[in-house]
């Protein structure tokens, strides 16, 4: 992939990598997780609270605000790793699926109308006097791209409090004397 698309991807698509380091035993830490996580369904359709499963190999959280369905955008999906040092949580934050895909196909499909713009405007240009039948559908299209990376990259920026809501309840069943959180990425 060229640099500068994967650069651009990374940018409208960033993920936060974190790693929960936990005070106790693995089976322990997937205990006291569960235990702070509403199983999905009918039962955490009225309350407030952290959704999700937890199980040793696959942790996948988000948090539920009544009495919007879906309204987190913000996911933690992650998996319990144990070695020498101890036991650990490591994973991402980052948006569901459906989102970056409805935002790749918002992006590719204001890029396609851009190109097809500027190649009808350029040839109907040869033809008669610029006009705004010539003008307005190219900026159209950078208009919808623009638009569109503005919407998701405003979307990740507001996410950064549910991250920090995520993170509270893990922190808080992983913890013991010793326990920390480490960020393998700062902010951006």
């Amino acid at each position: 992939m060229h640099p500068l698309i994967r650069a651009f991807l990374e940018w409208a698509y960033s993920d936060r990598f974190v790693t929960f380091q936990s005070a106790y035993s693995l089976d322990e830490s997937v205990r006291r997780l569960q235990d702070r996580v509403k199983p999905e369904g009918l039962s955490s359709l009225f309350k407030e609270g952290i959704i999700g499963w937890v199980k040793p190999r696959t942790v996948r959280l988000r948090r539920r605000i009544p009495p919007f369905p879906d309204n987190s955008i913000t996911i933690f999906v992650g998996r319990f790793e144990k070695d020498e040092t101890g036991v650990f949580l490591k994973g991402r934050f980052t948006t569901f699926l459906l989102i970056r895909l409805f935002g790749t196909l918002w992006l590719s499909f204001a890029a396609l109308w851009t190109l097809l713009a500027v190649l009808v405007a350029s040839k109907m240009h040869r033809d008669l006097a610029p006009t705004s039948q010539v003008i307005v559908p190219p900026l159209m299209g950078v208009f919808m791209c623009l638009i569109g990376t503005l919407f998701f990259r405003f979307g990740w920026k507001a996410s950064q409090k549910e991250i920090l809501k995520l993170s509270s309840p893990i922190q808080e069943a992983l913890s013991g004397p010793s326990s920390r959180r480490i960020d393998a990425t700062a902010p951006r």
